[in-house]
């Protein structure tokens, strides 16, 4: 028995030695599958991710977004200012990538209430504005909703457009 537990014991230990060695040798990967080729953030600044859609893979599913890093302040909202990164839509170089947005860079966010695990955002009418059909209004969803759930006080998403949750990104 005593022999058995040393051998586990050496074999966890050889795995996380393996773990490690190969995981210095690779580029960080975003949980999106992209290399993220980011600097540390600086005092006063936080790693979050921000969530787009990208060329092939969001033209089969709607709902498929690809989370790309962004540095932020880091303040009691940073679910704010993950969303304001979000706003802002990818870069110039994540457009040559394939990555891009269906959020308007003109929506604004009025407010954002965390409470009882449930994020509630209410954006200006800017959201809306080209957000016909199913398939462009479940991608906005989905890019909000991923980019407010990163965080683990956020279980749950309600999105609205000047107040009206009901009437907000429907097709």
């Amino acid at each position: 028995m005593k022999t058995t537990l040393i051998s586990v014991a050496a074999a966890a230990v050889a795995a996380l030695v393996l773990f490690a060695i190969l995981d210095s040798q690779n580029p960080a990967v975003s949980p999106g599958g992209t290399n993220a080729t980011t600097t540390s953030p600086g005092a006063g600044e936080r790693l979050v991710s921000v969530y787009f859609l990208k060329t092939g893979a969001s033209e089969k599913d709607c709902r498929a977004v690809f989370a790309l890093p962004r540095q932020v302040d880091d303040t009691p909202a940073l679910g704010r200012e993950a969303l304001t990164a979000l706003t802002a839509g990818p870069t110039d170089a994540e457009k040559s990538q394939g990555y891009y947005t269906s959020v308007n860079p003109d929506a604004k966010i009025i407010s954002l209430i965390i409470e009882d695990g449930i994020a509630t955002v209410n954006f200006n009418s800017a959201l809306e504005k080209n957000s016909g059909g199913s398939c462009r209004a479940a991608s906005i969803r989905a890019q909000i909703t991923a980019t407010l759930q990163q965080f683990p006080n956020v279980q749950a998403v309600v999105i609205s457009v000047e107040g009206k949750t009901d009437e907000a990104l429907q097709p």
